[in-house]
């Protein structure tokens, strides 16, 4: 149920009153197709878990290892499904303006580092299929070529 924002939480009684005075005025309702989904998940996707947690991880060690060879820094993730990558030094310009050149020139989304304090950074999801973040690593690596920022091999 990636990206559906349905979730739970678990706490002390004066811990979750307060949460619920905040909540409350801030998000209405899960829509009821997501309600629904997220009964099924809880009743029987028990062990769906765990098979997309190893191909999560597979997608993961693909990308650290890719982006590793075109030279960026590469922040591992502990628990998300994107990693958080650094940019280049080549580019001089913030991580929004790098993030609508690669959508632009090459058809890939990300996400800008500056909203999570890292203006010089970008968030790439790897819950995505396999043929998707591999033709976002080759999008990636004709960017960072036209700004002279891949490494030779």
């Amino acid at each position: 149920m990636t990206g559906w924002r349905l979730g739970f939480v678990f706490g002390p009684s004066g811990v979750i009153d307060l949460i619920a005075k905040c909540h409350q005025y801030q998000v209405t309702a899960a829509t009821s197709i997501v309600q629904y989904a997220a009964i099924e998940a809880m009743t029987n996707g028990e062990e769906d878990a765990e098979a997309m947690r190893v191909i999560y991880e597979k997608r993961c060690n693909y990308l650290r290892t890719a982006l590793g060879k075109l030279g960026l820094d590469i922040v591992k993730p502990q628990g998300a499904f994107y990693v958080f990558v650094s940019l280049p030094d080549a580019w001089k310009d913030d991580s929004m303006a790098f993030a609508k050149k690669l959508a632009k020139e090459q058809h890939v989304g990300v996400i800008p580092g500056a909203p999570f304090g890292d203006d010089h950074a970008i968030r790439i999801s790897y819950a995505a299929s396999d043929e998707s973040i591999h033709a976002a690593v080759a999008g990636l690596k004709a960017v960072l070529e036209d700004i002279g920022a891949v490494p030779v091999e």
